[in-house]
């Protein structure tokens, strides 16, 4: 079992700092993106290209999950139990986020190759995974929000006194300046 003290290896998402973090989960995707695009003058195929930007894309959102995770699993064992949210609603929600980025970039790099059949039906249900998905990565980040100015306060909070967090973690390339440091400070 993981230990919310770091004993498992698992947060080294939490122990980084700021710069790192945005470096890794932003920087990092707009000069990889850059790569992609001297494929695509090499090699003359925009396919290539666009499949390589969604790669790059999608594990981007993966690192800002993990990242996610971490935190709404991790600082949740260090609330008291008798205020402690209940997470397992939380994993569902950033597992169906990670199983859906993964799957959207695949079947859009796979429609680049077959011909598709019935496109409407499919894109009315990709349109409405993709709701869902913004719904549960607003739970998400509400949930980790709400988790971190619990633990900081040591009590329950209302929304407005989260929000501003929330804010943060949703706009994560400015959030994570903020909210990154605080962290920090947990797990130092």
């Amino acid at each position: 079992m993981a230990d919310c003290n770091g004993k498992d290896g698992n947060i080294f998402f939490l122990r980084i700092k700021a710069w790192e973090l945005f470096f890794l989960a932003f920087v990092a995707q707009f000069v990889l993106m850059g790569f992609s695009f001297l494929v695509v003058y090499i090699t003359g195929s925009l396919v290539i290209g666009i499949i390589i930007n969604q790669i790059i894309m999608m594990l981007s959102f993966l690192v800002i999950l993990r990242w996610e995770w971490l935190m709404g699993t991790k600082i949740n064992l260090k609330i008291s139990e008798k205020i402690r949210p209940k997470p397992a609603f939380f994993k569902f929600a950033i597992i169906f986020c990670a199983v859906f980025t993964v799957s959207f970039t695949l079947f859009f790099i796979m429609t680049a190759f077959i011909d598709i059949a019935s496109p409407e039906l499919l894109s009315k249900l990709i349109m409405s995974l993709l709701v869902l998905d913004i719904c549960l990565m607003v739970y998400s980040a509400n949930f980790v929000a709400k988790n971190l100015m619990m633990f900081e306060k040591g009590r329950s909070v209302n929304l407005l006194e989260y929000l501003s967090t929330f804010f943060m973690i949703w706009f994560f390339p400015i959030g994570v300046w903020m909210i990154q440091p605080r962290v920090n400070r947990i797990f130092k």
